[in-house]
């Protein structure tokens, strides 16, 4: 299962389909009304302002469909699921459209507003709704027929574990094995050549074998400690949806699939995750060009109050135990970077004078946007 090129196909395609909804549109425009200012379609179609929305508008539906989420999970999606992702983003986009350009024309009777925006919300929901259908369906026929399979592994050995195993092989999914505990019991549902260690020995199963996601089958207080080790991973951690399980107090919201809820995930739907991720890079950039006179000046203090860089930089750990490279400006002596990482304490002596200004009013950290 290739992820990348199965999100790939779902881009290329929205573009080609979202193409050909806009010429359909053109040419429900070009009989509704264009056609009494332009002598015939060809010339209505090669017209400037034609061709200039022919470019822009299957990008901006691109630009939509991004941060509505659609793209991040390319594999497992509902029928349900994508059917009202499609709905919700194709009259957004429709209702933008409409004022962004279709108002800007002047036409004879308001009624044919009204029936440009119908005509346009059915034509691109009908192509794009029924092309991402079929590359869903023929993923889901993939994975259904052994051809695209995840790999899962099931932390446990009992009865949950049983009851997981059978959702996950009506789906089509590949387990690579269960993970249990020396001593406890293992159900008569799993084989003994299918136990592939205990949970001491999960890092070097992921070494060993090719995991997508980790399947918790355990019931009670116990499954907490093992947890806490799965997010240095990566990897989503799942639990079977049951009312019994307290870690699985969640709307589920798939469809044909196994009733898994991943716990390692955020209470952020795919369309909120996304209009954040631009958010915080439109505010940060925002905040570079408005207050770069403020960096400038603090940058030319710093390095006249002592000798050494502008920017002190230094590897921490963020989330799901990735690391990254911090970015800050110099408070401290350049020297005392040759002592390694330490504590500061009140009256650090290795804090420049003009470094505890920085400190005192949180400057040293605006480097981070």
């Amino acid at each position: 299962m290739d992820k990348r090129r199965q999100r790939i196909k779902y881009i290329g395609l929205d573009f080609l389909t979202a193409s050909v909804a806009w010429l359909l549109f053109n040419l429900l425009r070009f009989n509704e009304v264009a056609h009494f200012n332009f002598g015939s379609l060809p010339d209505f179609l090669l017209s400037h302002q034609v061709v200039k929305g022919q470019i822009a508008v299957p990008f901006f539906w691109l630009g939509l469909y991004f941060l509505s989420g659609y793209y991040n999970k390319p594999f497992g999606k509902s029928w349900i699921g994508e059917l009202f992702s499609t709905f919700t983003t194709v009259i957004t986009g429709s209702v933008l459209i409409l004022f962004t350009v279709i108002m800007n024309e002047l036409f004879p009777s308001f009624q044919i507003y009204y029936r440009f925006f119908f005509s346009l919300c059915i034509i691109q929901f009908a192509l794009t709704y029924t092309v991402r259908a079929l590359i869903t369906h023929h993923a889901y026929r993939k994975s259904k027929s052994g051809e695209w399979v995840e790999n899962i592994l099931i932390i446990g050995t009992g009865k949950e574990a049983v009851k997981v195993r059978r959702y996950l092989d009506e789906s089509g999914y590949h387990i690579v094995g269960f993970v249990g505990e020396n001593g406890s019991q293992v159900s008569p549902g799993i084989r003994p050549d299918e136990i592939v260690g205990t949970a001491g020995d999960i890092p070097e199963i992921l070494r060993h074998h090719k995991v997508d996601e980790i399947v918790v089958a355990v019931k009670g207080m116990e499954v907490i400690p093992l947890l806490y080790q799965f997010y240095r991973y990566s990897l989503p951690v799942k639990v079977l949806a049951d009312k019994h399980n307290f870690l699985s107090k969640a709307k589920v919201k798939t469809i044909d699939s196994p009733p898994l809820i991943d716990i390692t995930d955020n209470n952020f739907t795919e369309a909120e995750k996304n209009i954040k991720w631009l958010s915080d890079k439109m505010i940060a950039l925002a905040v570079l060009v408005l207050f770069s006179p403020l960096y400038i000046y603090l940058s030319i203090r710093i390095k006249c109050s002592s000798p050494g860089p502008v920017f002190f930089r230094q590897e921490r750990i963020g989330y799901r135990g990735k690391p990254f490279m911090i970015c800050k400006f110099r408070t401290m002596f350049s020297e005392a970077s040759r002592q390694g990482p330490l504590l500061t304490a009140r009256d650090d002596k290795r804090v420049t004078p003009y470094g505890r200004f920085l400190r005192k009013y949180r400057l040293d950290e605006i480097p981070q946007f």
